[in-house]
């Protein structure tokens, strides 16, 4: 059934309706029950019957009576016949608001008009849904631009290493490099965590083996190195770099050619050449 409970009119046991058996009677509430608002129904005979809960000679009979004209109906409307047959499975309770009449409005419903206004501007079951939607995404949004990034300075910088204890990263080489592309990391990322940002720099200068610029000549706080001696120290060191790669290159020609003493790498220096 649609509802739990319906509205019924208690002058129904006064109407000739009120004699007929229980099975009719059962058969009327059903239609009454299941029709809209218009006493329009449409339904197949077998759901029919199988929602009034009886057999098929029992609902046959039943729609009979309701169906002929009642001579004593003080309803005149088609003869006094409950129930029309509009077409194959589409039936009609006649005067259905006589016998289920319809709420009548209280204080706070909407007017007709309020109601007209709904229908055309907005669904009523999904409006506050929308509401509360509307209302999280700006709280989301809301707390996603608390949570924006703030480049930092470089002092802060500069304490933050110093707090950690860092010794594999310049404050000053770190600001500087962040701070020219914009705090965005090597693939074009934005940068959204400075501080782990530059403990990554430690971990992988200290997993290279290479102590920070700072500490080879400048204070060890990471300070004091300015931009030429980077730039100097960079290109000492990769020149060390190519030195030692081409050194390992011969190195490794030398070990096809076993008639030659091999010459041994820079970083193999002090051990046994095998």
């Amino acid at each position: 059934m649609k509802h739990d409970w319906i509205k019924w009119n208690t002058d129904t046991a006064k109407s000739s309706l009120w004699l007929e058996d229980a099975v009719t009677l059962k058969v009327f509430l059903y239609f009454v029950m299941e029709s809209d608002a218009n006493g329009r129904l449409k339904a197949t005979h077998r759901a029919l019957v199988d929602g009034c809960r009886i057999t098929g000679p029992e609902f046959d009979r039943s729609m009979e009576v309701l169906t002929s004209p009642d001579p004593d109906s003080t309803n005149e409307d088609h003869g006094g016949r409950r129930i029309l047959i509009v077409e194959p499975n589409v039936y009609q309770v006649v005067s259905k608001q006589k016998y289920n009449p319809p709420r009548p409005r209280r204080p706070g419903d909407s007017t007709p008009r309020v109601q007209k206004y709904r229908e055309q501007h907005e669904t009523p079951r999904n409006a506050g849904n929308a509401l509360e939607e509307k209302r999280g995404e700006e709280k989301r949004k809301e707390k996603k631009e608390r949570r924006a990034f703030v480049a930092p300075t470089l002092d802060e910088v500069q304490a933050f290493i110093a707090a950690e204890g860092y010794r594999f990263v310049s404050a000053k080489v770190f600001w500087n490099y962040y701070d020219e592309t914009g705090w965005r990391k090597a693939n074009g990322r934005p940068v959204k965590d400075w501080k782990k940002a530059c403990r990554g720099w430690n971990d992988r200068e200290e997993a290279r083996g290479t102590p920070a610029i700072a500490s080879r000549g400048a204070s060890s706080s990471g300070g004091g190195v300015s931009r030429a001696e980077w730039e100097r120290s960079l290109a000492e060191e990769r020149i060390r770099l190519e030195a030692a790669a081409a050194a390992t290159t011969r190195f490794a020609a030398a070990q096809e050619a076993p008639s030659e003493a091999p010459e041994a790498p820079p970083w193999a220096e002090g051990e046994e050449t095998r």
